[in-house]
């Protein structure tokens, strides 16, 4: 339930960006093929790793407990829904607006390598690295590995354009 939760609240987000950017800009404004596929994969990545990572936290506390990680339950999707709505964005915009979304799309993607790197030391750290653990550690990569690719993809048409 948590995943599909997750999975369905970046979808309606990116049909809200769709749906407003229609309204205000235009019956050609569209969100571009590649930026679907790639929000897909990444919400797709994301509710599984909300599901790993609450399958982790069953094991480890014995019950479902949201605040056993610190809050990076919370903050975790968030941030990868944002740089999702973000880089669907980009295409939509010109100019400082767009190069703003590139530079906090860069920013969230490396606060989010930050935090993998930071849970993988933490679990090598503790001796305890369950099967759960290895599931969203490689999810988050996963995650990772999307955005900063399609960030990549992005950010070259944007700055070539220019």
């Amino acid at each position: 339930a948590l995943g599909g939760f997750v999975v369905a609240w970046g979808l309606l987000s990116l049909g809200f960006l769709a749906a407003s950017a229609r309204v205000t800009l235009g019956r050609a404004a569209t969100l571009g093929r590649r930026d679907f596929a790639a929000a897909g994969i990444v919400l797709l990545l994301l509710g599984g790793w909300t599901i790993g990572l609450h399958a982790w936290v069953v094991g480890v506390a014995g019950y479902v407990e949201l605040d056993l990680i610190r809050r990076g339950t919370y903050v975790w999707p968030a941030v990868v829904v944002l740089v999702t709505i973000a880089l669907s964005a980009i295409r939509l915009t010109r100019g400082w607006i767009a190069l703003t979304l590139l530079g906090l799309g860069a920013l969230a993607i490396a606060v989010l390598a930050v935090e993998t790197l930071r849970n993988g030391l933490g679990a090598m750290a503790d001796g305890d690295v369950s099967a759960a653990g290895i599931v969203v550690g490689i999810l988050s990569v996963g995650q990772l590995a999307v955005l900063a690719g399609w960030w990549w993809m992005t950010a070259r048409v944007r700055l070539v354009r220019r």
